[in-house]
């Protein structure tokens, strides 16, 4: 009777603690482990108290012990509180027990509000530092809107100006080279906070209008043959990139990369490899965009990168995007603007049909920039090709192939273009030296691309020309080469003065300078096809080569912070030939006065090719390329001293 009342008060107390404290001591426990833990207590074997202690287990207790919450169910509360959780939704048994029924989450029904509320928090949090960083400082940050693809970070440049004001849309900080700092160029998260960054796939106004300013004074120099003006009017519209008001991204990426190239900023110059990846991206989907400019400026854009790449040494990259140029320009009819000669069937056609055929142009302006583009293209592509090693081999016979675009005029005069000119066989007639009426046939960039013509086709005649020629052969050879050599004559008897160029366009008096160049480097090229078996075709050819050491001596080309990087090939040419001739001065030496010194001749070779050297070293730092070359040419000039 003792036993039993023992029992009984015992199993109450149990009753009463279980009830007051909610269960605590029982949650998670198996009906064992409670069984031994009654023994503790009563002194008894748990096998006695069974029926006894049964009745006033949880209904919830039962259950759970009945079947286990399989792994991984349960509540993200239960887990870390470390006590058994049931797995009922919305709200387990523990968590609506101990009134913790907002923290009762569960891992398989998404993102929980306690994780959407931390994430705002952050997002919000990352705002505040970055509105902060605007009122302390102007901050410009430039994001890489394929964030997260691996591609590239997102940048972020600070001005150090201590009084410019914040970006708005009436005012803008005054951005220069001097002004941007390395540590304020950082990849940070927060810079890339706001949801208009994220998106945003260009600079910032203020780098933007930098890039295309620095630009600017040297675009000709690399092949941008738009109206500069119109381009930048529409380049910095508050529209989005790719909007039809504004260039089409892949212009607008290359001009930027140029920007950057140029600039004297090593904030901006440690990102160049950004912005490359993104000229490159948008140049690679530019024709299938809807942009209606596409094609004239895809075109520009191919030109940009690859001068660029040809500037920086990367010539196979070069040829890829100067073929892509040419070909452009042949398969959208460019080569046939105002011609009399117009053909139905399209050039190439084997291959399928052209890319599109250009609508007809919607001002005199815009006609011109195609008449540009085509013989910027036209002779970007017979200079390289030259240094290249693959001189332009156009079937100029095939019908439609022939060039009858007329002659390029300078931009501004496109206003005054006649409306009934037209050209035929423009390419032909020169060469054939045929009495022409060209509107605009001396134009600074007519000059250019006449000169490159002349260059291409020394060229080409130094490739044909073999020693083993059949008699047939070789006769209409010596025809061609002495043709030539009287059209290059001409030519260069037509250049302008260079040193009358002084109250002349800077950007002009650099491009003169390079078609003075090209001209002597095309009587050079020809002539010493026979320079070791013709006298007077070795002095000719070497006299070419001294002519464009003059040109140096003649023009203060310290003026030229940069330069058609076609320069290098040329001086390099012209110091291979120098070089040649002082070797064989002193062959002669040795062998008819072994003891006599070095003539005045010899001297002034040696003098000519130093100055060459030093304005290839000038410009060397700003091109690699010409900084190879250099290089070449003084490991040869090195064995003769």
């Amino acid at each position: 009777m003792l036993t039993t009342t023992a029992a009984s008060k015992s199993s109450q107390h149990l009753r009463v603690s279980t009830s007051r404290r909610e269960n605590d001591h029982f949650e998670g426990l198996s009906v064992p482990i409670l069984l031994y833990a009654v023994e503790a207590v009563t002194d008894k074997r748990p096998s006695t108290f069974v029926s006894d202690v049964l009745p006033f287990m949880t209904t919830s207790m039962t259950k759970t012990a009945a079947a286990p919450l399989q792994r991984g169910k349960a509540c993200s509360n239960c887990r870390r509180r470390k006590i058994r959780c049931d797995g009922r939704h919305p709200t387990c048994g523990p968590c609506e027990r101990t009134s913790k029924a907002d923290d009762c989450e569960y891992a398989d029904s998404g993102r929980s509000r306690v994780q959407g509320l931390e994430a705002t928090i952050s997002r919000l949090a990352a705002r505040v530092r970055e509105l902060e960083r605007e009122n302390n400082s102007s901050s410009v940050p430039l994001i890489e809107p394929y964030e997260g693809s691996g591609q590239s970070p997102p940048i972020s440049i600070r001005l150090s100006s201590p009084g410019s004001s914040p970006d708005s849309s009436n005012s803008s900080p005054q951005v220069t080279p001097a002004n941007l700092t390395e540590s304020s160029c950082s990849a940070t998260p927060s810079s890339a906070s706001s949801s208009t960054d994220v998106q945003q796939e260009e600079p910032r106004l203020p780098v933007s209008k930098l890039l295309l300013q620095t630009f600017q004074p040297h675009a000709s120099e690399f092949g941008f043959f738009l109206d500069f003006t119109r381009f930048y009017d529409s380049a910095v519209l508050p529209l989005p990139i790719g909007h039809h008001l504004r260039p089409c991204r892949a212009l607008l990426s290359a001009v930027y990369l140029w920007g950057v190239h140029l600039s004297q900023s090593e904030t901006l110059s440690s990102r160049e490899h950004i912005f490359l990846e993104r000229a490159l991206r948008h140049a690679a989907n530019n024709l299938s965009s809807n942009h209606p400019q596409k094609i004239l400026h895809g075109i520009q854009a191919e030109v940009l990168l690859c001068l660029y790449f040809f500037q920086t040494g990367r010539f196979l990259e070069g040829r890829v995007h100067c073929s892509s140029a040419i070909s452009m320009v042949f398969s959208t009819g460019m080569h046939k603007i105002r011609s009399m000669n117009r053909v139905n069937v399209p050039p190439y056609i084997a291959l399928g049909e052209p890319i599109t055929m250009l609508p007809p142009p919607e001002s005199a302006v815009e006609e011109g920039e195609r008449i540009l583009g085509f013989w910027t293209v036209y002779a970007l592509h017979n200079c390289w090709g030259v240094a290249l090693g693959f001189p332009m081999t156009l079937p100029s016979e095939f019908p439609g192939s022939q060039i009858d675009t007329p002659w390029p005029l300078e931009l501004n005069q496109y206003e005054q273009f006649p409306s009934e000119l037209q050209g035929s066989f423009t390419v032909r007639k020169f060469l054939d030296d045929a009495v022409e009426n060209s509107y605009g046939e001396f134009s600074t960039l007519s000059m250019y691309c006449k000169a490159s013509i002349l260059y291409e086709s020394a060229a080409r005649h130094a490739m044909l020309a073999q020693a083993d020629m059949q008699p047939g052969d070789a006769t209409r050879f010596t025809q061609s080469f002495a043709t030539l050599n009287e059209c290059i004559d001409r030519f260069i008897s037509a250049l302008p003065n260079i040193t009358h160029l002084e109250m002349v366009m800077p950007d002009a008096i650099r491009t003169n300078f390079v078609t003075h160049t090209l001209a002597h480097a095309a009587s050079s090229r020809l002539n010493a096809i026979f320079a070791e078996t013709n006298e007077q075709s070795r002095e000719k050819s070497l006299a070419a080569a001294l002519c464009i050491v003059g040109l140096i001596k003649e023009v203060d080309i310290q003026n030229f912070q940069h330069i058609n990087p076609i320069i290098g090939t040329l001086w390099m040419s012209a110091c291979q030939v120098m070089t040649c001739e002082v070797a064989r001065l002193r062959t002669v030496r040795t062998i008819f006065a072994p003891e006599s010194f070095a003539d005045e001749k010899e001297d002034q070779l040696m003098a000519a090719i130093e100055r060459c050297f030093g304005a290839m070293a000038m410009f060397s730092l700003d091109c690699p390329l010409i900084g190879y070359q250099l290089t070449q040419v003084q490991q040869k000039y090195s064995r003769l001293t």
